[in-house]
This record gives structure tokens, C-alpha cells and sequence, in this order.
């Protein structure tokens, strides 16, 4: 998963100059979908990383 270490590269400069990240992720994999169980957890990991860099 290449977000994380994109993240770690990017951090420093985006605390420097105020940036931000932004994570577009849609609604239905949190509803939970049976025949997308996958993509449903790995959206709710993206998203779950995301926060935890935010902090």
C-alpha cells in the first residue's frame, strides 16, 4: 500500500505549509455490501489511516 509512505513523504512539507489531505471515499462500503467485502474493508482501512496522520 503505497498511501502510507506517501503520507510519511508529504507530511513535513504539508505541516509547513498548512496543507491538507483530502480523502474522497464513498458511503457504501461503510453500509456493507456482501459481494464487496474487500473493497468495503480496504476503503474503511484508507480511511481509517488517513484520520490517524490527520491527528
Amino acid at each position: 500500500m503505497a498511501s502510507p509512505a506517501l503520507a510519511q513523504e508529504v507530511l513535513p512539507s504539508l505541516r509547513e505549509t498548512r496543507g491538507v489531505i483530502v480523502n474522497v471515499s464513498p458511503y457504501p462500503p461503510l453500509r456493507g455490501w456482501p459481494q464487496n467485502s474487500v473493497y468495503g474493508v480496504t476503503k474503511v482501512a484508507l480511511d481509517g489511516e488517513v484520520s490517524s496522520v490527520a491527528r
